[in-house]
């Protein structure tokens, strides 16, 4: 529900007068601008420095991450010594501005402005925020050009030409650039639109790193021949951060929280996705095989492609910029260079208002609240990032090492395809006008008109409430409500990791996100049925969690079992990296929960504190359970604990109380763990379903008893800030309401359970009847190899010289691994030596 704080209406906490509070201080547009150079921040560090660490052969995993990590760290000194007022201060010539410091106290709190963009229509720019925040935000894009330029010569370029190149290479060619493009200069005068950095960082990142490349030379031989990523995963990892940090690459240039923001950030994930589905669908046709590479590099090419028009083009421009994303750089790369000269001599190793809160006029309305928007592009960025890269670096390193790139592969696929599916037809099956009861009226929402319009669920008119407004525009709102969308799909993707057919895959998200989730989200927020009879579902208990928790064990039922080898034995294959998934999943759910109220109101802080809370209490309990039954603390149990307690407290987060949130914590950490731990090894059907990552306990368990706790815990005064009926509660709180809304929680969760049961069964069905549903036996004995041709650890590469002390021996191990240079014979067993000539090699 929307905030019902009138949009227009400026209350004493946005009063910018007197004490240290200028005038022209607009503090969304102010806390987004810091929350976007952040995001752009994070691309680089710890971004690109993964990214770039991994996708190279492990002899150069530092020198490349470092060459990033230092490039970042040096940018930043030249930039507030001279380089800054080079890009964006007072003109010298007509490519460069007048060099000078911008360190003093004076500078930075004074308000942003580029003194040299006046031109003969528009004043110069004057943000409304403190030229620190300008100076940070435009430094991070000039870390980011040097980081992308460095990708070219990754494997062979001395570290102190490195060092010496970048200040260099910032003071003579990017502050040209920037100057003539962003910062008033000759380019900019004549009308030359760079939203973001199409030209100013991607062209002259590309050109600049070609050129060096050439002559800085190749790699060695065998280098170019065979340059395998050394871990698959961490590059998965770093290519999450840099496609959900564009949110604040495309989505700061506005210089405001405003509408141009919104959907320059919704234009962005449309370009990146589709880019993304046609080079899979490239690799499939041509290779026979999709590439999790190649997906890596379709995501890319979309961000580029799309980064100069982001805000300045539709939805459906957006769309076509990304089906040209995805196919002619592939032809560049795969056929075109093959055939030419130039480019195969060339070793490019990667490819690689007066007053600030007056918001009347164009293109400012009256209605837009730039708080809010900040709030709601910032929550729907935190909860992206926790699918891309949080659930893909989870699912990648949770699961047996031969289906760690299968596992990672399948959620950042689904993030991509439900979003081309959620712009043309699914967001408005969701959330738009009713067709009937369950369903809205398919439509799209790419165009101008659409995106830059006031939000509005139109169909959520009860007799309490009027329909939901919030203060930004409707490309926020279906940036938001996408990426529960995406992670709905990914979730329900847990159940079935290790033996589903790819294929198969691709066909199902599309089927399902339209035919179950679309129903489940417009019956109970839409404003179908459920939700105007007053069903509570704060944030997708129901919608999400149980939704994905049924639909996973049905989908499991049907696609059927792992190896008996894998389900008898499937470890974790890297449980520091599931941690870090882990990690960006709790804090994702800030965003997660925080956002549900669409605005940055009181509620919104209570769902995160709340959340938190919950959280927290569950793992705890499911740690010590750990404890007394089996005598050890498990980590991974701690990970289901974390989860189980996020996924309970989601129905009821901004309408319970602290006290309601640690209990529903202590359920969350026992009900879920007694019935994985015990009701599963003794329940048939249970043991039968082959549900991979315990889908079912995690989420539809545990979402059931956080709608039931919301019927039991939901405080009258909280509710009222989001249900569609007034003056409901919970039954521990008595009356007739009490009971009467714990019954609605369970007919809403009754209502979600049939639906997915049903729905799941029907389209995996007809899948099958065009293609299997698990992977051949042969497939599921080799894993990612044979399904992608890819492996997700090279950890053994040129270069390192083999030490018993460091890397043991094995007595299995017929490889000589440096030792001949050394005269030294590895250990080879002797033939028929007993069980030990067959050993049980893990995959």
């Amino acid at each position: 529900m929307a905030d019902a704080t009138q949009g227009g209406a400026v209350p004493s906490a946005y009063n910018n007068t007197g004490g240290t509070l200028p005038d022209w201080l607009n503090k969304g547009d102010n806390a987004w601008q810091m929350t976007a150079a952040t995001l752009v921040g994070m691309q680089s560090v710890p971004g690109l420095v993964i990214l770039y660490g991994s996708v190279v052969k492990k002899k150069w995993a530092i020198n490349s991450a470092f060459m990033a990590f230092y490039a970042f760290a040096a940018v930043l000194i030249c930039w507030v010594i001279w380089a800054y007022k080079m890009s964006f201060g007072e003109k010298l010539i007509p490519i460069w501005g007048k060099a000078g410091t911008v360190w003093g106290y004076k500078t930075m709190q004074a308000q942003a402005m580029l003194p040299s963009t006046q031109t003969a229509d528009v004043a110069m720019a004057t943000p409304f925020y403190p030229l620190a925040t300008m100076i940070y935000f435009q430094f991070v894009f000039a870390a980011i050009c040097l980081i992308l330029l460095a990708g070219a010569l990754l494997g062979r370029m001395n570290f102190i030409a490195w060092m010496v190149f970048v200040p260099l290479w910032l003071t003579f060619s990017y502050s040209i650039g920037a100057f003539a493009l962003w910062g008033g200069g000759c380019l900019f005068q004549w009308g030359v639109i760079d939203y973001s950095g199409g030209y100013v960082i991607h062209l002259s990142a590309g050109v600049a790193g070609f050129t060096a490349a050439f002559w800085v030379g190749p790699r060695l031989t065998k280098d170019r021949e065979r340059f395998p990523p050394n871990n698959i995963l961490l590059m998965l990892a770093g290519a999450g951060l840099l496609w959900l940090g564009w949110a604040g690459f495309n989505g700061g240039d506005p210089y405001s929280a405003n509408i141009d923001s919104s959907i320059a950030v919704i234009n962005t994930n449309i370009c990146a996705a589709m880019s993304l589905l046609v080079w899979t669908v490239l690799d499939v046709i041509f290779f026979g095989k999709p590439s999790v590479i190649g997906a890596v590099q379709g995501m890319i090419t979309g961000l580029v492609v799309i980064t100069p028009a982001a805000g300045v083009v539709q939805g459906w421009a957006a769309m076509i910029m990304g089906i040209v994303a995805g196919s002619i750089p592939w032809y560049t790369m795969m056929v075109f260079h093959k055939r030419s000269w130039v480019l195969k001599q060339v070793d490019d190793t990667l490819g690689s208002v007066p007053s600030a809160y007056n918001n009347t006029g164009y293109p400012i309305p009256d209605w837009l609240n730039k708080g809010d928007n900040a709030w709601q592009m910032t929550a729907a960025t935190l909860v992206g990032m926790q699918s891309v890269p949080g659930l893909v670096v989870l699912y990648g390193s949770i699961v047996k090492k031969k289906w760690a790139i299968n596992s990672a592969f399948m959620a950042f696929y689904a993030f991509a395809a439900v979003l081309i599916c959620w712009v043309i037809w699914a967001y408005k099956m969701s959330f738009g006008e009713k067709l009937i009861p369950i369903w809205g009226k398919a439509g799209t929402v790419w165009g101008y008109k659409t995106l830059q319009a006031q939000a509005t669920l139109p169909a959520t008119t009860t007799v309490d409430v009027p329909f939901a407004a919030p203060f930004y525009p409707m490309a926020t709102m279906i940036y938001f409500q996408f990426v529960f969308a995406a992670i709905t799909l990914i979730l329900l993707a847990g159940s079935v990791l290790g033996r589903m057919n790819f294929i198969a895959w691709m066909l199902f998200v599309p089927l399902w996100v339209t035919f179950s989730y679309s129903i489940g989200a417009f019956s109970l927020w839409g404003g179908g049925f459920l939700f105007q009879w007053g069903v509570i579902d704060y944030s997708g208990g129901y919608v999400i969690h149980l939704s994905s928790g049924v639909a996973g064990f049905t989908s499991a039922y049907w696609v059927g079992p792992r190896l008996t080898t894998d389900r008898e034995r499937f470890p974790p294959n890297n449980v520091l990296l599931m941690l870090a998934g882990a990690g960006l999943l709790w804090l994702g759910w800030a965003g997660f929960n925080g956002g549900d109220p669409y605005a940055a109101n009181v509620d919104s802080s209570i769902a995160v504190i709340n959340t938190n809370v919950c959280a927290a209490m569950s793992l705890l309990t499911w740690t010590i359970l750990d404890v007394i039954f089996f005598g050890k603390p498990s980590v991974i149990g701690a990970v289901q604990g974390m989860i189980t307690g996020l996924v309970c407290i989601t129905p009821a987060a901004g309408v319970v109380q602290g006290w309601a949130a640690m209990i529903m914590g202590i359920l969350s950490g026992s009900i879920p763990w007694y019935t994985m731990m015990i009701v599963h090894k003794r329940s048939r059907i249970l043991r039968h379903v082959d549900d991979t990552l315990g889908v079912f306990h995690t989420h539809a368990v545990a979402g059931s008893l956080g709608g039931i706790c919301t019927g039991l815990f939901a405080q009258r005064d909280l509710a009222n800030y989001f249900v569609a009926r007034y003056n409901e509660q919970g039954a521990f709180y008595g009356g007739h309401s009490g009971g009467r809304q714990f019954a609605k929680q369970l007919c809403g969760a009754l209502f979600i359970i049939a639906w997915n049961l049903v729905v799941t069964s029907i389209i995996l069905n007809v899948i099958r009847l065009v293609i299997p549903l698990r992977m051949s036996e042969e497939n599921l004995l080799i894993g990612d190899d044979a399904v992608h041709g890819e492996e997700a650890y090279a950890l053994w590469g040129d270069g390192e010289k083999y030490d018993i002390t460091k890397h043991g021996t094995s007595e299995y191990d017929d490889t000589q691994h440096g030792l001949g240079s050394l005269n030294v014979r590895p250990h080879v067993p002797a033939p028929n030596s007993g069980p030990s000539a067959a050993p049980n090699v893990e995959l």
